[in-house]
């Protein structure tokens, strides 16, 4: 399966003409022949605290990305903001090429050093769906820091993120290490921007497949599902895992 990363240009709290620079995206992933594409957390508005402004009820962001989907034959994963209450959920949606919903995930986590805790709950579910054969987890940017929600079973990983660039030691560490510990292919999808950028895959063996650098742009790389079961096989570390 090919898989796409959108490495999205931002434009803060404006869903309107951030959508432009995000179709723009995913049509290039479907010309180029990408089953999927995923974006960064909180695709159209960035990390805003802003929840009166950007939460929704009426799912408008995920509305707009069934069209996408539909129109350019390819599956989607993108993240907004779901209105709970007093709160808000930071969501990440994952849709198949026809617009139908293959899986949704609100943010473990809360960066509560930013206070999104403040203005956000947090989920209590893990994400794991199944695409064309390949098994998928998703989890959003702080969840990163967090190895425990990083079990179960599946190939790829994604982390949809609006990681700092001050932290960019953490989040290139963080995304090898995880994928080192869980076999999988572990894949950060950051913004675009000079303060954050470097969205990068990691294999099973947790070698860099692919990185970015600050534009906005795609990069890609086929998940090799057979490569990871030969990874488990030659070294069975997975077998010892305790649930303490």
């Amino acid at each position: 399966m090919k898989i796409a990363l959108a490495q999205l240009a931002i434009n803060f709290e404006d869903k309107k003409s951030t959508f432009v620079s995000a179709k723009s995206l995913v049509k290039t992933a479907a010309k180029d022949g990408y089953d999927i594409v995923f974006l960064p957390e909180m695709s159209l508005t960035g990390f805003s605290m802003n929840t009166e402004k950007t939460k929704e009820t009426d799912r408008e962001t995920v509305n707009l990305f069934k069209d996408l989907a539909k129109e350019n034959n390819i599956a989607i994963g993108f993240g907004w903001t779901k209105a709970a209450g007093e709160k808000a959920r930071n969501m990440y949606t994952v849709l198949d090429e026809n617009g139908a919903l293959l899986a949704e995930y609100a943010k473990i986590h809360p960066f509560s050093f930013a206070d999104e805790d403040k203005y956000f709950e947090g989920g209590s579910e893990l994400c794991r769906f199944e695409y064309k054969g390949v098994k998928f987890g998703v989890v959003i940017c702080y969840d990163l820091r967090f190895p425990y929600i990083f079990g179960g079973d599946y190939d790829v990983m994604a982390v949809p993120a609006n990681w700092p660039v001050t932290r960019k030691d953490h989040w290139l560490t963080l995304l090898k290490a995880r994928a080192i510990e869980n076999q999988a292919y572990v894949a950060g999808i950051n913004r675009a921007g000079e303060d954050y950028g470097n969205t990068a895959v990691f294999d099973a063996n947790g070698s860099l497949v692919t990185a970015a650098e600050h534009t906005q742009h795609i990069i890609g790389f086929e998940a090799d599902t057979a490569k990871i079961k030969e990874i488990r096989k030659n070294f069975p570390i997975r077998q010892d895992r305790k649930n303490i």
